[in-house]
Formats: structure tokens, sequence, C-alpha cells
């Protein structure tokens, strides 16, 4: 899904009083298959927190909270003071989306047009990716 780098608003845990570390997640799939997606890769710069609805200050100490913004804990949000139980978790982010080729061969590169100042391609062959959906996968 090409929107699927962009989370707004998606419950990401609930609260206990005791539980500090909650790892990201969003809504994925259509209503006939709706299920909740880990999010590994949050864009630096990009996240917001709320706890119950109130914005939580990134950084350390209590009353805040850090995230990993990659690496085996990537989204991982631990807060410094664990939040009130029953209190919703929500965030907002982007996210990177890991993938791969699927593909044994890559075209030939002369079937790219690339910008005349070097910096990318303007057009070439369709080539297939595939999504890496675990973390231990990137």
């Amino acid at each position: 899904d090409r929107g699927s780098w962009l989370v707004s608003t998606q419950t990401f845990g609930t609260g206990d009083g005791a539980t500090v570390a909650f790892q990201l997640k969003y809504d994925d799939g259509d209503s006939g298959n709706a299920y909740q997606r880990e999010a590994f890769l949050p864009v630096t710069g990009t996240l917001l927190v709320f706890d119950n609805g109130t914005p939580v200050v990134e950084g350390p100490g209590a009353g805040k909270f850090q995230a990993a913004y990659s690496g085996a804990t990537g989204g991982t949000i631990t807060f410094g003071t664990a939040p009130i139980a029953a209190h919703v978790l929500t965030a907002t982010f982007n996210q990177y989306i890991p993938v791969r080729y699927d593909t044994q061969e890559m075209p030939d590169s002369r079937l790219f047009v690339w910008r005349t100042d070097g910096t990318g391609i303007v057009e070439g062959p369709s080539i297939p990716l595939i999504e890496v959906r675990y973390a231990g996968e990137f």
C-alpha cells in the first residue's frame, strides 16, 4: 500500500502502571481483513506520542519517552515512567518500509534514463520489489 509510510493517530498500547516499553503498531488491511502490524523503522523527527491524548515529550527522564529508530529494537517506545493503568497510548509518525528486490537479474543499466545532474533515475524498467515484513529480515 503506497500510503503505509504515513501512520496517523494509531493505538500501540495500553498502560498497566508497570510496563515501560511498547512496540509501535498500526492498523493495516481492509475492513474484511484488518489487523495490527508492528512498525520497526519510524522516521526521526516525525514521531509524536500521546498518553491518553496528552502529548509526551521525547527525551530521557520521568514523564518523557525515548524511541529506538533502527536496529534490533527499532520501533520500541520506552517511557521514563510507566503509563497509568488503562491509559491509551497513540502515535503519529512516518516510517520507512524495508523492501528487497524480487528478481534474480537486474535490467541492463542502459535501459535507465538518468537525471542530468546524476542524482537519480527519471525512468526505467519495472523492477519488482517485495516488502520485508519482520525485523530479523533487515
